[in-house]
């Protein structure tokens, strides 16, 4: 898994892992919602209310990752979202094993400056013309 505020290398970092032919990493996965939705709706469904399944349930649970990455040929398999850091145990649930998280760290002043250079080089492709600085 990977995690990590905006730009602060994540992106980097899955260009670099993708440089390995062992290594497969992925944009922004929205794989975990996938997995949140199940796990927090699986009891509002009234055929599951009526027949619970917790069996079944952490049997689909277990299936999403492996099942969504089967098409991949690389042994190795970085899901990267910012969501994991809060997600770990669900994580490790699913996927049967401990996992590690690696997570770009950079200052803040140096995210919110990076942010604002972006705001700058492409302010005039969505501002309207009364919106722009001179």
């Amino acid at each position: 898994m990977i995690a990590g505020l905006p730009r602060s290398g994540s992106t980097l970092l899955c260009n670099i892992l993708n440089q390995n032919p062992r290594f497969h990493a992925t944009s922004t996965s929205g794989i975990l919602e996938i997995v949140l939705a199940i796990r927090n709706q699986w009891e509002q469904i009234g055929e599951f209310k009526a027949s619970p399944n917790m069996d079944g349930k952490n049997a689909v649970l277990k299936g999403i990752l492996p099942s969504y990455y089967t098409t991949i040929d690389r042994p190795v398999v970085f899901d990267k979202s910012r969501g994991w850091c809060s997600h770990i145990e669900l994580a490790e649930h699913c996927l049967g094993h401990k996992i590690k998280v690696l997570v770009p760290v950079r200052k803040i002043t140096d995210i919110l400056a990076s942010f604002e250079r972006l705001y700058r080089t492409q302010a005039h492709e969505w501002q309207f013309p009364q919106e722009k600085t001179n």
